[in-house]
């Protein structure tokens, strides 16, 4: 059993009928806070449920079958469009793909893609890849610039590994 309960700071917004169904068919709530699963969400929108194991959860599902299609989670701030996205893309039968991580980092009012923005993917056998977008390995850094170094291993005291005084080892390509 499952239940969805609004709570709105006016208490006859039920009987106003503040689900707003727009001319796209989008349906808006513009006022308080979604619960699925709890009758007092603390947030936005909150979901609860009590059981041991996996099997709930929230499901983002595209319906499409085609390899290269995603299904997507969005963050965004303020009007400036969604600037960083987690996507599953399906790259074979039965909806088996790979995890990919992007980030829009352009200051304009640009949101961000998948294609061109990718900062790391975790792929079907579950290798990492940052920086690539076919990682070989169970974790593949790859950098064509970074100051800094592409990779920085740190540690506040002298350990197994060969630190410089800082209690650093850095590799540089």
């Amino acid at each position: 059993r499952s239940w969805v309960t609004v709570t709105s700071a006016s208490s006859d917004a039920l009987d106003n009928n503040i689900w707003l169904k727009e001319p796209n068919n989008d349906i808006n709530y513009p006022d308080g806070n979604v619960g699925i699963g709890t009758n007092s969400p603390d947030t936005i929108l909150e979901t609860s449920f009590s059981q041991v194991g996996e099997g709930q959860g929230i499901l983002i599902n595209n319906l499409s079958n085609q390899n290269g299609d995603f299904s997507s989670l969005y963050f965004g701030h303020h009007t400036y469009g969604h600037k960083a996205g987690i996507g599953f893309k399906k790259t074979n039968d039965y909806g088996r793909g790979e995890l990919v991580f992007a980030i829009n980092n352009n200051a304009a009012n640009q949101s961000v893609s998948f294609s061109s923005n990718e900062v790391m993917r975790i792929d079907s056998s579950g290798n990492v890849g940052i920086g690539t977008s076919s990682p070989g390995a169970k974790l593949d850094i790859s950098a064509t610039s970074s100051p800094g170094g592409v990779l920085r291993l740190s540690n506040t005291s002298h350990g197994i590994l060969p630190l410089d005084t800082a209690g650093r080892i850095e590799f540089y390509n």
